[in-house]
């Protein structure tokens, strides 16, 4: 894979976990239900962890002679802005939600990593550590709901 191509997978990713990290935060802002608080701040740390897979995704970009792109319209073209309701969100859906879309980043993640290959050692690396974090929140996600 190509250096160029390796920072347009980049790009795009950026603008995936940087887009689901701003989802997680309305997520957070408008949750109700059971285990309010519980939920309410385990959506706050998703964000987070979400806002720091893009930021070291971002800064690969930059190391590789690259500019990082996650401007606006950058970020509505991910589509995770189009199921997302705007809305009161129950606990539950929350979590399903949540779960779902970090299960479907994490793939993207080990995908971009296995098509990278030897090809750049280091974005593999990066890109294996967000999977791997982001997975294990997944479970974590997943757990509440019994899944």
């Amino acid at each position: 894979m190509s250096t160029q191509n390796i920072v347009e997978q980049l790009n795009t990713e950026l603008a995936r976990t940087y887009s689901l990290s701003l989802a997680a935060k309305q997520a957070h802002w408008n949750v109700e239900g059971e285990n309010f608080m519980e939920v309410h701040e385990l959506l706050d740390k998703v964000s987070t962890q979400l806002r720091e897979v893009a930021d070291e995704l971002a800064e690969r970009v930059s190391a590789l002679g690259s500019i990082p792109i996650a401007l606006a319209a950058t970020l509505a073209g991910t589509n995770i802005s189009d199921d997302f309701p705007i809305r009161k969100i129950t606990t539950k859906e929350a979590l399903s939600l949540f779960s779902n879309y970090l299960r479907d980043e994490v793939s993207q993640l080990a995908d971009l990593a296995k098509s990278i290959g030897d090809t750049d050692l280091i974005t593999q690396d990066i890109c294996i550590e967000a999977a791997r974090s982001l997975a294990k929140t997944q479970w974590f996600l997943a757990s509440h709901l019994g899944n």
